[in-house]
């Protein structure tokens, strides 16, 4: 059984599964082609933040970006206290501005993000 048959199976729906690569950005590369399967454009939606030139991932992590809220930092920064590997950026994070610039380097970019000068 393929891996596509297998969630089908599991969700005991008729779906449409789709291969989504690791890149550090797959989570909104994932909900970039749901929207696209639906055939629903992104960048003119009224609720996505998107600048000339991005493309629907790139305005989906410019949307969640500046939908994080002084909460949200605290909740990052526990995670960071608490030793979770994955929010060793918040080190480098000191205010909301720089947790929000953070966001907005690509995963796909391979490199650590330097905040702005």
């Amino acid at each position: 059984m393929s891996r596509a048959s297998g969630v089908k199976a599991a969700i005991h729906a008729s779906a449409d599964v789709r291969a989504i690569k690791p890149s550090g950005d797959c989570l909104f590369e994932c909900f970039a082609e749901a929207f696209a399967l639906h055939k629903i454009d992104l960048l003119k939606e009224q609720s996505v933040v998107a600048e000339l030139g991005d493309d629907a991932c790139t305005a989906l992590r410019r949307t969640a970006a500046a939908a994080v809220d002084v909460g949200a930092m605290e909740q990052f920064q526990m995670c960071h206290a608490a030793g979770l590997s994955d929010f060793n950026f918040m080190k480098k994070c000191h205010t909301l501005d720089d947790l929000r610039a953070a966001m907005l380097v690509s995963g796909r970019a391979k490199v650590g993000w330097r905040l702005p000068r």
